[in-house]
């Protein structure tokens, strides 16, 4: 595309220096360009002219970069709703579990308490209490038998000591009960699982035979012979 004369339009020669209609100097495009100063916007780096104020691509004040456009929001301002949505579900999530953890007491362990069967002391879990009507003494063929029975509403601890006044093979005796070699309590004796909730201890204690029988087979390691 021809240059056009500034002053009168009219089209010039290429190379013309003077335009051949009204004789006005023609100044070199290139030049004049380069007389013009530029300036890159310090948010988006887009060429700017030397006198502009605000970037004509992102709209930050280049006397004032910090400014921020006022139609660009900030994060703050722009997720405000929603961070204060989530603030408001963290409280109450606290707020619940602090009502929870007040709401529901810890359980209370009781400690362990001693009874008596017979001559014989044992020391059994707390929270059990005697079964009423299960305290039983009787006498057949020589064997002397005291038993009673404990329960937390739960699991039942039923302890037996029998004595004879003959002399007898107590181990024998134990043994005649079936179940398998074990030590429990400190004591050698026969385990057996006579059924899902009942499971049985026979073993040779002095001059006696102590029987003790749950509903829960880790209540044995809570039992203590004393």
């Amino acid at each position: 595309m021809a240059d056009i004369c500034e002053n009168c339009g009219a089209e010039l020669k290429e190379g013309a220096q003077f335009c051949q209609e009204c004789g006005d100097k023609i100044e070199n495009i290139e030049e004049v360009e380069k007389e013009v100063e530029f300036k890159y916007c310090p948010n988006c780096g887009n060429k700017l002219q030397k006198e502009a104020v605000f970037c004509e691509e992102c709209g930050v004040n280049l006397e004032n970069p910090e400014m921020k456009p006022a139609n660009e929001e900030s994060l703050i301002q722009k997720y405000k709703i929603p961070i204060i949505i989530i603030a408001i579900v963290a409280i109450i999530g606290i707020s619940g579990a602090i009502i929870s953890s007040m709401s529901e007491p810890e359980p209370i362990e009781l400690p362990a308490q001693e009874v008596t069967v017979g001559s014989e002391f044992f020391r059994i879990p707390g929270g059990f209490s005697a079964v009423p009507g299960s305290f039983d003494i009787k006498t057949e063929n020589y064997v002397f038998s005291n038993s009673q029975s404990w329960s937390d509403g739960y699991d039942t601890i039923n302890i037996a000591v029998l004595s004879s006044g003959i002399d007898v093979d107590l181990e024998s005796v134990a043994g005649s009960e079936g179940g398998v070699h074990k030590t429990l309590m400190g004591y050698e004796g026969y385990y057996d699982e006579i059924d899902v909730n009942d499971y049985v201890f026979t073993f040779v204690m002095d001059d006696k035979i102590c029987v003790i029988e749950t509903t829960s087979p880790h209540l044995f390691d809570e039992i203590t012979v004393l």
